[in-house]
């Protein structure tokens, strides 16, 4: 019965060990989860300050054109039309570097799409561990359960076999035969000593 004890208590715990080894690892993975987030957030942001200033470059390129416009509009039509070619080529040099820096843009989230879905995989996989955790306690929990159910079963089945009272009765006959003796050795002697 003891030996059976023990074993309960070593399977406990190597099932504690196991429980903290796969804690550790979910932990390590949400730290993990983490610091890639904060990485996509500066990411993230620097896109945005990207973006703005690409904005406010072109918006101030077109408030120098309207400009420019406004005061060549009295100058002569061979003046326009040099201008309108300057214009046309300011225009064209805005669009080819909104064009890259769109493309930039969006292969940027492109690349930072394919970081968050490995980031969801591993969100899944983690909850997957976990629910594995989790049925693997409630099993130890039964199984344990029942192991004190059958050693409380055992331990009743070998307190009804022994009469305790049998051996009660035998204990106070023999402290009984005890107190005789000390109450007549002194009578006695062993090779002439008295005992």
């Amino acid at each position: 019965m003891d030996e059976r004890f023990t074993l309960l208590i070593e399977k406990m715990e190597l099932l504690n060990k196991h429980a903290d080894k796969v804690q550790k690892e979910i932990d390590n993975k949400f730290d993990s989860v983490q610091q890639t987030q904060q990485e996509i957030d500066e990411k993230v942001g620097e896109v945005n300050a990207s973006v703005k200033s690409i904005t406010d470059d072109f918006t101030s390129g077109a408030e120098a054109l309207k400009k420019e416009l406004s005061d060549s509009s009295k100058e002569t039509i061979k003046e326009v039309e040099t201008f309108l070619t300057k214009t046309e080529a300011l225009l064209n040099e805005a669009n080819s570097k909104n064009k890259s820096s769109i493309e930039s843009l969006v292969l940027s989230v492109s690349e930072k799409s394919k970081e968050i879905f490995a980031i969801y995989d591993e969100l899944e996989m983690m909850r997957s561990a976990q629910t594995e955790f989790k049925l693997f306690l409630e099993d130890s929990k039964k199984q344990f359960t029942t192991a004190l159910k059958i050693l409380n079963k055992e331990y009743r089945e070998e307190i009804e076999k022994h009469d305790f009272s049998q051996i009660n009765e035998d204990v106070d006959a023999l402290f009984e035969r005890m107190e005789k003796l000390e109450k007549h050795s002194h009578k006695h002697a062993f090779g002439g000593t008295k005992i």
